[in-house]
């Protein structure tokens, strides 16, 4: 049992981190990459400027642990399903294709690279569904270190960031029109915050078809865990020689991000409470990845890192010229 003074400490350590991660989100420069990804570097910039004991680690692992399962709760409140059933039945259709095609394309050419099950498997969710926060969802599932973990979430959300950049530029350059724009950059981008920074130059309602599509992708996030779980377990089961019984790491918190999602459906939620659980979503989230910081030392990710960046470079770069190619001849069925 740990003092409730470590308990205390530690968690104003994340709390601050991620306060100064928040403000820093704001600037111009910082806006595209994400309170996410800074409150990671911070925490690991702390850590490595200053020791933590083995008692005051094993605590930010179980912080790190609730505050990311409430901050996946949270989440729920972004998605209205009945949203995403309006936008059609081809778009759907579509985000399905991009997910199952993406976590197989990128978990394969992971392991082409010989990197290993596990961050192969989280750099595929974080691709396919919504970025860091997949990655996070996706990790004890799988049991994944906290070094894969932080390289995976730092991976995607900066590959996120350069492709959303380029986005940008390209809109700006051709003219590419708006309907197929928001499909692109919703069906392709890693995190929300991706999206809505790419889509803005094609106006508000850009934007809202942008954000729906690419909340159609994070629903996924619900059965692909689960899957994941399944196959995972099941594998581990058959190295033993012993007899199969699913029994994963339960993940009660996707089910309260379900429920958090119908609450905002069937109309329960007021309306000026989910934009407040939204932000506390990104705010539980941020003390999450906070604490993943806190757990590693920079040196391994950047030692650790460098194929898995070529891995999403790589496959990125393929999905958004291949999603693009299909968008433009068929956007108009969308």
């Amino acid at each position: 049992m740990f003092s409730t003074k470590v308990y205390m400490k530690m968690t104003l350590i994340i709390i601050s981190i991620s306060t100064i991660a928040f403000f820093l989100a704001k600037l111009p420069v910082f806006s595209i990459i994400g309170m996410l990804v800074i409150a990671l570097l911070l925490g690991m910039f702390y850590r490595n400027v200053n020791m933590i004991s083995t008692e005051r680690f094993q605590v930010v692992s179980k912080l790190t642990k609730c505050f990311l399962q409430i901050g996946i709760v949270f989440l729920g409140v972004r998605i209205n399903i009945m949203d995403i059933f309006a936008t059609g039945k081809l778009l759907f259709i579509l985000a399905t294709f991009y997910v199952l095609i993406s976590l197989g394309f990128v978990y394969i050419l992971a392991r082409l690279f010989h990197i290993n099950k596990a961050l192969s498997i989280l750099t595929a969710c974080g691709t396919a569904i919504c970025g860091a926060a997949a990655v996070m969802a996706v990790a004890p599932q799988i049991k994944a270190k906290h070094e894969d973990i932080a390289i995976s979430a730092a991976t995607v959300a900066l590959v996120g960031t350069f492709f959303s950049v380029i986005y940008t530029v390209l809109y700006s350059l051709f003219p590419i029109p708006s309907s197929l724009f928001a499909v692109f950059s919703g069906i392709t981008l890693h995190e929300v915050a991706h999206v809505l920074a790419a889509a803005a130059p094609a106006g508000p309602e850009a934007s809202d078809i942008a954000i729906v599509t690419k909340l159609t992708r994070v629903l996924f996030l619900i059965p692909v865990t689960f899957i994941i779980a399944f196959f995972y377990f099941r594998s581990k089961k058959a190295t033993t020689n012993s007899t199969f019984y699913w029994k994963p790491p339960f993940p009660w918190f996707i089910f309260g991000f379900l429920f958090m999602s119908i609450l905002h459906t069937v109309g329960v939620l007021p309306s000026g409470l989910i934009p407040i659980f939204t932000s506390l979503s990104s705010l539980f989230i941020a003390f999450a990845m906070a604490g993943l910081g806190l757990s590693i030392q920079s040196k391994t990710v950047l030692h650790s890192g460098k194929q898995i960046m070529l891995v999403a470079l790589i496959s990125s770069t393929l999905l958004c010229v291949g999603s693009f190619i299909f968008l433009f001849f068929f956007h108009a069925n969308f």
